[in-house]
């Protein structure tokens, strides 16, 4: 039937006529249920359309509004120019010639940096130079100067690469490259055209009053130091070494290590290990028994110096110049420069009034000094002591701090260290310890930067299109250095060393600059270590916050030890 639903519906039923069979009602009230909902849904379309044409409207005179606000700014907006233009005298002709200006600038621009590029390709070819860190000029001063150093320069590298540029604040200066990777590190610090740029050390120097020294020096002054220093550290001065070491060990746990277990106190180990540290150098380097008082003050003045001289002048030159006499900090920092000379003064007079009997057979340190005449004053062997202090106090004493850290936080490892050591197989037990200390070493380098070199010539890296311009400034952060080809960087694995045994991270540099105290750095860290893993338990109460300040410091941890 050619009808609709309705139509039907309102054929079978008209308005007056009432259902009458069940069937009829049931149609009936389909009809009115159908009726109702055609009224409601018309209903519900006459508002829909009546509201999309209010709001149609209402965005018309809004668009209208802004659209004559715009005009009308615009307008008091050309208006104030002219003003300020003819205030000023400006007149077409000037905005021309500003206009031309603007055109020259960018057209010589786009010149020297054709010129530039030409020039590059006369001189490398096809080679580049290294990536650009994407950081600001500002951001990478910052954060040179800032705590976080390490991290800055794994960030770098994670987003350009092991080898890129930095936006140093140095107008004029060389350009600065980081290099991450190791085996280009040695290649570039054995050079023998590779130099020390004494002015990025500058601020180390400040420690001494830039006198020359064994760490900042170049030249002659550098070689008559090293030269004369030398034989102290010969290995067949170790067993002297390891003595010395044991006896100072034995006392401090004797001292202040065991009443603090006793009396049940966490250990602020970085501040621990520094104490002990310095009594080992004072001992073996400059046969000087240091008392606890003096220990303590030397702490804190090279603290106080090296935080003020080397960080906060780094990162506000001005604070060494304009403001020097106003700043408390600096005042305070020039006190404790004043106080290391005097003990550096006392330690060296010391020596000089002992009868020879009482002095050393073997060669030390602070002998050497004193025998030498290439010092031109006894101001120059106390800065040569100064200088020693400060690097084997500080270095070794962090990696301890944090070789012990890492183990309290990784007690298999810890285990497996303490078993080896009180087991029978000697060989067995020398192998881990000294796995354990590389890897702590590698996993947390105290200083930020192995060395600095200016190179000496141009240097195209191997395997890769680029090249180092001669004159460049070199970096080599020791927190990519010792993640280069590691897997899984970041854990605490001392068995890794069982498949790479002859593999460095230039711990302790490489080349002619290389770190002269290394075998006493070793002999220290390798005796405490076995001696207190052997009969102690760590185990970590507060993890403290991981700073950089001159060194990378386990700042705030503290440890829980016990007897095992």
């Amino acid at each position: 039937v050619p009808l609709s639903s309705h139509q039907y519906i309102m054929g079978l039923f008209g308005r007056k006529k009432k259902p009458k069979t069940s069937l009829d009602w049931i149609r009936y009230y389909a009809l009115e249920s159908y009726r109702s909902a055609q009224g409601t849904l018309s209903s519900a379309c006459e508002k829909s359309v009546s509201l999309a044409v209010k709001s149609t409207q209402a965005a018309k005179q809004s668009v209208g509004y802004v659209a004559s606000v715009t005009v009308a700014s615009g307008k008091a907006a050309t208006r104030s120019i002219s003003s300020a233009m003819d205030a000023a005298g400006i007149t077409g002709f000037h905005i021309l010639v500003v206009i031309l200006l603007a055109v020259v600038v960018v057209a010589l621009k786009r010149k020297l940096e054709a010129r530039r590029k030409q020039r590059h390709l006369e001189a490398y070819g096809e080679f580049e130079f290294p990536p650009i860190a994407p950081f600001s000029t500002r951001k990478t001063g910052r954060e040179l100067a800032g705590s976080k150093l390490p991290l800055f320069f794994q960030e770098c590298a994670s987003r350009v690469g092991s080898i890129f540029q930095l936006r140093v604040p140095l107008w004029g200066g060389p350009m600065v490259i980081a290099v991450g990777e190791v085996d280009l590190a040695k290649e570039i610090l054995k050079d023998a055209t590779t130099k020390k740029p004494e002015k990025m050390y500058s601020s180390l120097a400040s420690l001494v009053h830039h006198r020359p020294n064994i760490l900042t020096s170049e030249g002659k002054p550098w070689k008559h130091s090293r030269k004369g220093m030398s034989p102290a550290f010969a290995t067949a001065h170790l067993d002297r070494m390891h003595k010395a070491c044991r006896d100072k060990t034995e006392e401090w746990i004797k001292k202040r290590l065991d009443p603090m277990i006793r009396g049940k106190e966490d250990i602020d180990i970085a501040h621990e290990f520094l104490f002990l540290t310095t009594s080992i150098i004072c001992k073996t380097a400059f046969e000087y028994r240091i008392k606890s008082r003096e220990a303590e003050q030397v702490i804190e003045d090279l603290e106080v110096a090296t935080t003020e001289f080397m960080h906060n002048q780094a990162k506000y030159p001005m604070r060494a110049s304009l403001l020097a006499s106003i700043i408390p900090s600096v005042r305070r920092a020039k006190q404790a420069r004043r106080r290391l000379f005097q003990f550096a003064t006392k330690m060296l007079l010391h020596y000089r009034k002992k009868p020879d009997e009482m002095r050393s057979q073997a060669k030390t340190i602070i002998g050497c000094i004193e025998n030498s005449n290439k010092y031109a004053s006894d101001a120059d062997r106390v800065a040569d002591m100064v200088m020693i202090l400060f690097a084997g106090h500080g270095t070794t004493a962090h990696s301890l701090a944090w070789i012990f850290f890492e183990l309290a936080r990784n007690q298999k490892e810890a285990t497996r260290l303490r078993e080896a050591l009180s087991g029978k197989d000697d060989t067995r037990a020398q192998q881990l310890l000294k796995d354990v200390l590389r890897e702590g070493m590698r996993l947390r380098p105290v200083y930020a930067t192995v060395a600095v070199r200016t190179l000496g010539r141009d240097w195209h890296v191997k395997g890769k299109n680029m090249v180092l311009p001669k004159g460049a400034c070199i970096i080599f952060p020791s927190s990519l250095l010792t993640r280069d080809g590691v897997e899984k960087a970041e854990e605490f694995e001392p068995m890794r060393w069982k498949l790479h045994p002859d593999k460095t991270f230039l711990s302790f540099s490489s080349g002619a600059h290389n770190c002269a105290g290394k075998s006493l750095a070793l002999a220290e860290i390798t005796w405490v270590l076995s001696r207190l893993c052997a009969r102690y338990q760590f185990e970590v109460v507060d993890e403290g916050t991981p700073e950089y300040c001159v060194f990378w410091k386990c700042k705030g941890a503290l440890l829980r030890c016990q007897k095992a």
